[in-house]
Order: C-alpha cells, then sequence, then structure tokens
C-alpha cells in the first residue's frame, strides 16, 4: 500500500467482474499501475491502492475484486471488497460504480443491490455511475444514452443523486474525461460538506444486515412454527377422520355378522322344528298302528 497524504482524494473502484474498474484506475491516474485485461474475469483479487497527482490534486484509487466472479464465492469477495474501507482510511470520498454501456443485465442489478447491502443506504450519497466503453456512444452523448435507457437503470442512477459519467478507457490520455469526473466528486462532496463515507457508516450498515438476517431468522422460524401446527392439526383431523371410518367399518363388520348369525339360528331353529314336527308324525303313526294291532288280536281271538 503506497503512502497517501492526508490531503488526497479518496476513490474506490467498484463494480462487477470484467467490466473495467481496473482500467478505469489506470485512465484516472493517467497511467497502466493497475493490472487489466479485455476478458470477463477478474484481474483484482485483493483491494490494491495507487496514489498520483491528477490534475494538481493528490488522488488514490483504490481497486476491488469484482462480484459475481465464477471463480470465487460471492461472499469471500464481499468479505475483501469491505476492506476498502481500511485501506482508503479515513474512508472514501467517492464510489466509482463502474458498468459497461448497454450491459444493464438483471446480474448487473443485483450487484448494485448487493453493494449497497454491503455499504448501506447511506453510501449512495458518496456514489457515481461510471460508465465504460465510452467509444460505443458513436456520437451520442451519455445524456441522450441514459434518457434511453432501461428504467431499472434510471432508478439506479435516481438512487445515486442523479450522478453518472462516461470513461472511454481506450483514450487513456484524455484527460478532459478524467477531469470532468473530478469536477463531479468535488461537487458531491460538497454535497456532503466534505466528509467522507466513514467506518461508522460501514458498521451501521452491518448492524442493519444482522438486525435484517436475524428478523429473517424469526420469520422463518415462526413460519416453520405455523407449518409444524399446521400439520399437527391436519394428521389429528386425518386420525378422527380414519378413526370415525374405522369404526364405521366395525360397526358394519359386527352387524354383517350378526346377520349371518341371526340367519344361521333362524335356519337351525326351522330346520330343529321341522326334525321335531316329523318325530311327532312318527310317534303318531306307531302309535295309531299299535292300536289297530291290537284290535286285529281282539278280533283274532274271539
Amino acid at each position: 500500500i503506497n503512502t497517501v497524504p492526508l490531503t488526497s482524494l479518496m476513490i474506490v473502484l467498484v463494480g462487477k467482474t470484467g467490466v473495467g474498474k481496473s482500467a478505469v484506475g489506470n485512465t484516472i491516474l493517467g497511467r497502466k499501475q493497475f493490472h487489466s485485461a479485455l476478458w470477463n474475469t477478474s484481474v483484482t483479487t485483493r483491494c490494491q491502492k495507487v496514489y498520483g497527482l491528477v490534475n494538481d490534486r493528490h488522488v488514490a484509487v483504490v481497486d476491488t475484486p469484482g462480484l459475481f466472479d465464477t471463480e470465487k464465492p460471492n461472499e469471500e469477495i464481499q468479505k475483501e471488497i469491505v476492506k476498502c474501507i481500511q485501506v482508503s482510511c479515513p474512508g472514501p470520498h467517492a464510489f466509482l460504480l463502474v458498468m459497461q454501456l448497454n450491459r444493464f443485465t438483471d446480474e448487473e442489478r443485483k450487484c448494485v443491490e448487493a453493494l449497497q447491502e454491503i455499504f448501506g443506504e447511506e453510501s449512495r450519497k458518496y456514489m457515481i455511475i461510471l460508465f465504460t466503453r465510452g467509444d460505443d456512444l458513436q456520437g451520442q452523448s451519455i445524456h441522450d444514452f441514459v434518457q434511453r435507457a432501461h428504467p431499472a437503470l434510471k432508478e439506479v442512477i435516481n438512487k445515486c443523486g442523479g450522478r453518472y459519467h462516461v470513461f472511454n478507457n481506450r483514450a487513456m490520455f484524455n484527460r478532459a474525461q478524467v477531469v470532468a469526473l473530478l469536477d463531479m466528486i468535488e461537487k458531491m462532496m460538497a454535497l456532503n460538506g466534505g466528509s467522507f463515507y466513514t467506518q461508522e457508516m460501514y458498521e451501521e450498515a452491518e448492524a442493519k444486515i444482522r438486525e435484517k438476517e436475524e428478523e429473517m431468522k424469526r420469520e422463518i422460524r415462526a413460519k416453520q412454527k405455523r407449518r409444524r401446527q399446521a400439520m399437527e392439526k391436519e394428521r389429528m383431523e386425518k386420525m378422527k377422520e380414519l378413526d370415525g371410518k374405522l369404526r364405521a367399518s366395525v360397526e358394519a363388520e359386527m352387524e354383517k355378522r350378526i346377520g349371518v348369525l341371526t340367519q344361521q339360528v333362524e335356519q337351525d331353529l326351522k330346520e330343529a322344528r321341522m326334525k321335531a314336527e316329523t318325530s311327532e308324525l312318527k310317534l303318531s303313526f306307531l302309535q295309531h298302528l299299535k292300536v289297530k294291532l291290537s284290535n286285529a288280536f281282539r278280533i283274532v281271538k274271539h
């Protein structure tokens, strides 16, 4: 880390991987100090600070790793980005949120949300949108481009106080674009009373994040409790329903068995009556036959 005069203007570069943050740092300083590449991979893996004299003003530029790098977890990158607060002690005067022209995708939107969540809403007072690849405008002014931009991009710009600028990093020695940026930063500093984003602001933002996380945990626990209660209620209702169905089934089976048993008893009684009646007829016939035989014997004797 270079030694920086206390009067230096502290500038922190933030944004998604591959948008040209390191090239922006080189353009501001007017020399190739940060390593940059043309492909969409993160060249910067750690916060780097370089100082220089720009337009007779001491400037310190802090480059940070890009968000949404495919080679590293986003949580690890965010922890490294946070170190820019310490590196730029006592704090940055400006965050330059770097993004490419015509590339405001859902990932860019998530990147903006992630940065504002990391540094808190207070960071918006110190933030400027800096577009790269200004040569793609092809004669169109940056103001006309913004007027025709996607509503989501306009919303981001509005949240940053309507501040935006454009760089053509291929024209590093076009110092007019750098001077215009410094003028914009100076005006923003005047609105902020010459203050900078502090460690206390970050800690406040971090406390809000922790509070939000705890609130989310409470909501999740409450939701899980309600779900368990609903599941238990549903289980009890099903048990009652099953118990009712089972009871009805048992009762129906018992009634069926009783019906069958009753039929069997009635059939047995019927058969018993028939047998009894048959036995009585036989007995009556035998008695009648006995009387006839007795009478016949008496006749024969006489």
